[in-house]
């Protein structure tokens, strides 16, 4: 253990700081188990003291005081600090807080804080005994004949920042210096330099905030009674011991009445010294006095940081011990206010802060310093007698970790580490005070809000970021949130030309672009429908910048939206008895019945606005349509969405691209709702999972995937459609599908295909500010920004495509096909229209034939998506040989086309078409791909494999003969003169392994289980490989060879090893003897094997496999070809690595015999292999090597320099290599075997080669790993072994 912590003391390095942090969290948890007592060896307190070094090292270098990127950094570093002196024994603690006093003489400003969470640490820790030290120290520095020291300013800063953190967690040990504090506060606060003023009303806050804070008093590993037990008898034992919930014995620091009066009247004595001072700067209008307007409003604001907590007091705490009533799991929650029988002072302090407002904006004034000032005292003076914002970002660590462990914990989990205790009582504690607000009432609050809205559109830039920051903390206040937003967005629709108007829309969309107002509105349909309303009005807005923003704000709300259902929220079972019930839906049905006006009244007033502003500009035509698809939802009823309907069928025919494919989504999301649903499945629940020969069996087509789901399950309900409202859609289809505008559709759709394979014009708006929106609101938006051209795209593609990823939709799998230009949405409208309206199809496929004889790439890609959707119009029936006779031809001229031609998007349609289906329905398009698919030129051969492939990935695993015909089809041309398609045929081979593995839970060797005709692959792959016949054609063999390892790498590479692992001891040797052709014409052959290896070695294999594997392994490292015995040890090495937690025994012996008979290759490479396996295994899975390394001296002992070389060369090199490796396995540390094991190789530097060159090469890693620790390192060597070695 000693040796563990200092070897890793070198982590803490200023030059990199992601090795110093993961240091610094690896400290943590080890203190968070260790406590450090009085050891007889003194390793801890050596440890304790050099890490200390360490740190004041490290800081003292700091270029600046910057703000860290890792939020979590301070507060795991507090925690750190704390633990250190915390977990120390009484004369360990002595030594840390005499080293860290010694290091405070000179000031190191850049690394203040670091400083002070040190000792916030050690005053935590032992407070009687730190301040004791830190008190007369700090104030005999900063205190001279009843005056401020004349030091210089820096000096005063970091005295003053220092004696502050030691006062944090003083507790009541500071009642003992509180006269002197007091009397320095004045003098501290008198200081001239701003720098030193701040610092001094941050030592004000803390010495408030001492006294009337709530925390644990001790993050020990044991209970304080335990922890002052330990000896060094009883030490060891306490390492790592766990306890329950009411042996860990929490120790709360809770306020008593004397700490409360202290505060109480320091507190009171500071504000009225501050406010006179206002009101008298205030009653003169003195408006020289910038200077004295900061340092009040700051002093005020620290004052407010300082007492903004909860003092909780327990009811019946004068009745018992004052110790008893501090040891709780969480402290008694009963909120009092230090000034809950003094309200006078939080009045005056509201009324002054309100005269600073009118007095600041006056407009006489440009004091941007001070109204910035007053906006944070305004949102401390909001969190007044509540827990203040700062001191729960500060612990915001401890809210998603602990409090989500904390959980596990309740549920069972009883022993745990007593830190963990605390930390979760903490957090617990913490969350329980941020959930509420224990300030001032809604009506105390509202003119604070009206003067901070007003403040939102000051003048400044800065003054308005300012307020609009401080606004977000309305969160915190009940009932405001609703009264106040309301406010904001009846502000986005107002109309003005003046400037005040302009800067308050803006406000008011900066507002609503933070995440505390957004998500209010998403979370209520009342304030979506005001949002929408008021973003739908602000369309008479003429200016470029408030345009843009509200672009912006429509943005983040389309990027958040979510289908919010219209009932209310279910109550938990544990409150659902009857009472409760029948309450719940009451409130549901009043709350739904809400709801779904509100949904109604935002739709009708939306369509009006477009339907009687025929010069809407396109910019909110979008953004209002966009509105629209939004809230068409599948369980509101037709009436309703009918104007919808209308509107978006009249937009088909828009000239603006963004409004026709809006159309097209909403479209197939509505058709799909009402299509007609005459057939019914035949079966309704199951009470397994469908096998395979149940689909082939099934009388009806059966569409549903499960995905492998074994338990229990029933298929969707299908609801219930109204003839009526079917009858309406129809009437609407017939009516604009006509055949005059159905060319006209058609054509629009085309010249939308032909747009996106052309570059477009110049961008009409600056996208750059939406990429960090996108990124505020999580999206993944950015990563389209780059090929967007203007503003249609981006409102009609990009955010919808981000909307839709949070939904399941095809295509599940990634196509291979990426530069497909093929159109879902439109797909999936034409599949909806022919549903609800079949009359149109006959009509629409005239058109669409014409359509695929086109040389518009454009018009032919319409077709495409026009035939895929017809195809899916009916899951149960297949589609009409009028289809087919468009589709097959259609396919035939992409195959035979020049190039791709539309090869990418026919696959598109084709998966699109099969997903999820059974296979027979598509029986002439499967009879057309598999009709002699190697037929005609190359490329027509590679296009018809694609197809099929495409076809296999859709079906899946649900037809086992259409992969079993495919197999069959494809076997014989395994070796295909052409490698286009021999790289289909192995990527064909790869679907149908995957597709042909059935897991089975039931089976705890499911892994192994080979379906036939895989194993009847894997044989003829063997037989052919190894065959006589392949060594006399050597074109075919290399064809062959390629095509096998292709097979096996698309397996793996895709993530489907497992599907392969059950006949992989068959091919593996094959796999490793095709690595022996490095260096000849076959390299990309002996790469591609070498990669194969590599992803087996990487991939899950199971006990018995690897055992066969190895059985396999150990009669490869004995073939004659040594290129084979080479890739044998890398091999090795990745599965010890990958298994070294599974493995048994047996196979541990495997490999470590494996490696160590190969240290005696004839082959000098392949011994050099085997040392660097050695290696390896050593820091894995061999243990300790002593018993190995005295075999290897016991087989080529050291010779006297001098003496005759005598005996085997080979078998002395791979005892030295055994050596070598064994010393490089330990680059940075030097255990207790070591130093002998190195001091003997040294002995070997005079051998012959290849002997010395290895030891002196060893020699030279090892002096280039263990330099920079070498002044700690050398005192684990003898004198006698450190001059061998340095010889």
């Amino acid at each position: 253990m000693a040796n563990i912590l200092n070897l890793t003391l070198p982590a803490i390095d200023t030059n990199d700081m992601d090795k110093t942090k993961t240091t610094i969290k690896f400290y943590y948890r080890f203190l968070s188990s260790v406590p450090m007592g009085d050891d007889p060896a003194g390793l801890f307190s050596d440890w304790s003291l050099m890490f200390l070094d360490r740190m004041f090292t490290m800081l003292s270098h700091k270029d600046k005081d910057e703000k860290e990127e890792d939020w979590w950094y301070p507060s795991l570093l507090r925690r750190t600090c704390r633990l250190l002196f915390m977990q120390s024994s009484a004369s360990v603690y002595t030594f840390n807080l005499k080293k860290l006093v010694e290091n405070l003489s000179s000031p190191v400003l850049n690394s203040k804080k670091e400083y002070g969470l040190l000792l916030e640490g050690a005053v935590h820790a032992r407070p009687e005994i730190a301040l004791k030290e830190l008190i007369p120290y700090f104030l005999g520095k900063l205190k001279f004949q009843g005056k401020l020291a004349e030091i210089s300013d820096d000096e005063l800063v970091w005295n003053i920042s220092n004696l502050k953190h030691s006062l944090r967690y003083a507790g009541s040990s500071l009642l003992n210096y509180r006269q002197e504090l007091e009397n320095f506060l004045p003098l501290a606060l008198s200081a001239k330099s701003k720098t030193v003023f701040k610092e001094a009303t941050k030592l004000v806050k803390n010495f408030l905030r001492t006294f009337v804070s709530v925390y644990p008093a001790d993050f020990r590993s044991l209970p304080k009674s335990q922890f002052s037990q330990l000896s060094e008898s009883n030490l060891e034992q306490s390492f790592g011991q766990m306890f329950s919930k009411s042996e860990a014995e929490i120790e709360w620091h809770v306020p008593t009445k004397p700490e409360i009066e202290v505060a109480k009247n320091a507190a009171e004595f500071l504000l009225n010294t501050a406010v006179e001072n206002l009101r008298r700067i205030f009653a003169e209008n003195n408006v020289n006095a910038r200077e004295d307007i900061w340092k009040n409003l700051s002093l005020i604001r620290q004052i407010y940081r300082g007492i903004s907590v909860i003092v909780p007091i327990n009811k019946n705490s004068e009745n018992k011990n004052s110790e008893q009533s501090r040891v709780s799991l969480i402290p008694n929650s009963i909120n009092t206010s230090i000034f809950e029988t003094n309200t006078s002072i939080r009045s005056t302090c509201a009324s002054i802060l309100t005269e600073a407002t009118k007095f600041l904006t006056s407009g006489t004034q440009d004091d941007i310093k001070s109204i910035k000032r007053l906006i944070s005292t305004w949102k401390f003076y909001l969190n007044f007698q509540g827990v203040s914002a700062h001191k729960s970002k500060g612990n915001r660590w401890l809210n998603p970790v602990l409090k989500d462990k904390y959980k596990n914990y309740v549920k069972g989990k009883q022993y745990r580490s007593r830190i963990f205790h605390v930390e979760s009582a903490y957090a617990l504690y913490m969350s329980r005070m941020t959930d509420r607000n224990y300030g001032l009432s809604l009506e105390e609050h509202r003119p604070i809000f009206n003067s901070l809205f007003n403040l939102s559109s000051h003048t400044y830039s800065q003054v308005r970021k300012k307020a609009q920051q401080r606004l977000t903390s309305i969160r915190h206040v009940p009932r405001s949130g609703g009264e106040f937003l309301g406010k904001i967005l009846g502000t986005l629709g107002t109309v003005g030309t003046d400037e005040n108007s302009q800067r308050e829309v803006k406000a008011a969309g900066f507002l609503i672009l933070s995440r505390t107002f957004l998500n209010r509105i998403l979370r209520s349909w009342k304030f979506r429908r005001n949002f929408m309303w008021e973003i739908s009005k602000s369309h008479v807005q003429d200016e470029n910048k408030i345009q843009t923003l509200l672009y912006q704000l429509f943005v983040g709300f389309a990027l958040g939206y979510h289908q919010l259902n219209f009932g209310s929220p279910k109550l938990p079972k544990t409150f659902q008895d009857e009472f409760n019930l029948k309450v719940q839906d009451e409130n549901s049905n009043r709350w739904e019945t809400g709801n779904r006006e509100y949904h109604a009244e935002i739709t009708r007033k939306l369509v009006e606005i477009l339907q009687t502003n025929p010069t809407l500009h396109w910019r909110y035509q979008i953004m209002l349509s966009t509105c629209l698809l939004l809230l068409v939802r599948r369980d509101v009823q037709l009436e309703v969405q009918l104007e919808s309907v209308k509107w978006f069928l009249k937009c088909m025919g828009s000239e603006i691209a963004a409004l026709r494919l809006l159309s097209g989504i909403a479209l197939g999301i509505i058709s799909s709702t009402y299509k007609s649903r005459d057939i019914q499945h035949a079966v309704t629940s199951c009470d397994r999972r469908l096998t395979p020969d149940d689909l082939e069996n099934c009388p009806q087509f059966v569409n549903k995937n499960y995905f492998g789901y074994n338990g229990p399950m029933t298929l969707p309900t299908v609801p219930t459609v109204q003839l009526e409202d079917q009858s309406k859609l129809r009437a609407l289809f017939q009516e604009t599908f006509q055949v005059e505008n159905l060319g006209k559709i058609l054509k629009y759709q085309a010249l939308d295909h032909k747009q996106k394979t052309e570059e477009g014009g110049n961008s009409t708006f600056d996208i750059s500010n939406l990429a960090s929106l996108a990124g505020k609101f999580g999206g993944n938006l950015m990563n389209h920004l780059s090929k967007v051209r203007g503003i249609e795209e981006l409102a009609a593609k990009e955010i919808l495509n981000e909307m839709g990823k949070s939904k399941k939709s095809w295509p599940y799998t990634k196509s291979s096909q990426s530069n497909s230009i093929f159109n879902v949405a439109n797909a999936n409208m034409w599949r909806g229209i022919g549903s609800i309206c079949p009359s149109i199809m006959s009509e629409t496929l005239k058109i669409v034939s014409e359509f695929l004889n086109s040389n518009e790439t454009g018009e032919q890609c319409v077709a495409i998506e026009v035939l895929a959707g017809f195809a899916r119009v009916h899951k149960d029936i297949p589609p009409s040989q009028e289809l087919w006779d468009l589709i097959i031809p259609g396919i035939s001229r992409g195959i035979s086309a020049t190039g791709p031609g539309l090869l990418a998007e026919w696959t598109d349609a084709i998966r699109f078409s099969t997903f999820n289906s059974d296979s027979r329905k598509f029986k002439p398009l499967l009879e057309f791909l598999m009709n002699s698919p190697f037929s005609g030129t190359v490329a027509n051969q590679a296009k018809r494999l694609l197809l099929i492939k495409a076809i296999l990935i859709e079906i899946s695993w649900k037809s086992p003969k259409l992969n079993y015909a495919v197999l069959q089809l494809v076997v014989p041309h395994l070796s295909h003169e052409y490698k286009q398609v021999r790289q289909v045929i192995a990527e064909i081979l790869a679907v149908i392994t995957f597709n042909l593995w059935e897991p089975s839970r039931e089976n705890s060797n499911f892994k192994l289980k080979v379906d036939p005709q895989l194993e009847n692959l894997a044989q003829t792959f063997l037989e052919r490989l190894n065959s006589d016949r392949m060594e006399d054609d050597k074109t075919d063999t290399t064809h062959l060879r390629e095509t096998f390892l292709i097979w096996i790498h698309s397996v793996i590479s895709f993530g489907d090893a497992q599907s392969i692992v059950g006949i992989l001891p068959l091919l593996l040797k094959n796999v490793f003897s095709l690595a022996k052709m490095a260096g000849n014409s076959e390299e990309d052959i002996s790469r591609l094997a070498l990669a194969n290896s590599a992803l087996i070695a990487q991939s899950f294999l199971g006990n018995f496999v690897l055992g066969r594997i190895l059985g396999t392994i150990a009669e490869l490292s004995r073939d004659p070809v040594w290129h084979v015995r080479g890739t044998v040890l890398p091999f090795i090495q990745i599965v010890a690595f990958t298994h070294q937690f599974l493995i048994s025994p047996q196979d541990r012996e495997a490999m470590i015999n494996i490696t160590l008979n190969m240290l005696t290759d004839p082959q000098v490479e392949v011994r050099e292999l085997a040392r660097v396996a050695l290696s390896s295994l050593a820091k894995s899975i061999l243990g300790n090597p002593t018993e190995i390394s005295q075999k290897f001296l016991k087989t080529a002992p050291p010779r006297k320099r001098g003496q005759k070389f005598q005996g085997n060369v080979i078998e002395r090199h791979g005892a030295v290599l055994g050596l070598c490796g064994i010393v490089e396995s330990r680059p940075y540390d030097v255990p207790t075997w070591f130093p002998e094991i190195l001091a003997a190789l040294s002995q070997y530097t005079h051998d012959p080669s290849p002997i010395k060159e290895s030891v002196r090469y060893t020699f030279a890693e090892f002096w280039r790993t263990h330099q920079d620790t070498w002044s700690i390192l050398k005192d684990k060597f003898s004198e006698e072994q450190l001059q061998i070695i340095n010889d």
